[in-house]
């Protein structure tokens, strides 16, 4: 696949092209599901008190970047972004600073914040969904029942009002068999981009850690049993698959790994 996003520099080499600077924010610590391969840990997750970032430091940050660096963009992550209470100002704050911002979102709420999104639909660029499978059976195996059906609404929901949404799925020995299916389904359900993040353990500790021994293999118990220095991340793997516009099928398929 032809890769159109790279820079050329001074003695020949060439780069990826990220584009102008941007934020990334996290608005939340917590999350409403209970995926056992998350990168997060689980105390953090469940455990600990829940913070929301404030809205006056943020509106501080977005004024002194703006100056400072030249964003343009605002990235929101979590914990699960739409959880925070004040989602909609969040949002018009950005707004405020003539910034465009686009969010990660599990999709459980996505009908909730809706109207907070579809009033400031000059803002947000797109919105990110999380899939952990091709069918029902397979992505609700990890984030609970009634996930899907929610996930595919809010799919529908932004290809109906036009507003662009790519997927976001992690590489695991269960997905890779449906990684043709999720994005045949990605591309019939509208997404713009299908990218994938490579759950990556980054020291030997996960292997010889007590997490191993006792033959526990999730995500978040690994990362805490190993080296307290170390943990699990997700090596994110930008534009590995994408797919023409008209959704009908798959017209790329590549392996353009980022820098």
């Amino acid at each position: 696949m032809a890769s159109t996003d790279l820079t050329v520099l001074e003695d020949g080499g060439r780069t990826r092209d990220y584009g102008p600077p941007r934020l990334i924010f996290e608005l939340t610590n917590i999350c409403n599901l209970h995926c056992s391969y998350c990168l997060r840990d689980e105390d953090a997750l469940y455990h600990t008190r829940a913070e929301f970032f404030s809205l006056e430091l943020f509106d501080r940050i977005l004024k002194e970047a703006r100056e400072a660096m030249g964003i343009t963009h605002v990235m929101f992550t979590g914990g699960e972004t739409t959880l925070h209470p004040k989602f909609r100002e969040v949002i018009e704050t950005v707004a405020a600073h003539g910034l465009k911002c686009s969010f990660v979102t599990n999709g459980w709420h996505f009908e909730r914040v809706w109207p907070a999104i579809s009033a400031n639909r000059n803002v947000v660029t797109h919105v990110a969904f999380s899939l952990d499978g091709a069918t029902r059976e397979a992505h609700d195996r990890w984030r609970g029942a009634d996930s899907f059906v929610r996930l595919v609404r809010a799919f529908s929901r932004c290809q109906h009002e036009q507003l662009p949404f790519v997927i976001k799925s992690v590489l695991r020995k269960d997905t890779l068999p449906q990684l043709e299916q999720m994005a045949i389904f990605g591309a019939r359900m509208g997404a713009s981009a299908l990218n994938f993040g490579h759950l990556l353990p980054t020291s030997s500790g996960f292997a010889t850690g007590p997490a191993a021994a006792s033959g526990q293999t999730s995500a978040s118990t690994s990362s805490r049993n190993a080296d307290p220095t170390v943990s699990l991340r997700l090596l994110c793997i930008d534009n590995l698959l994408e797919y023409g516009g008209d959704h009908t099928g798959i017209r790329d398929w590549g392996l353009g790994i980022g820098n």
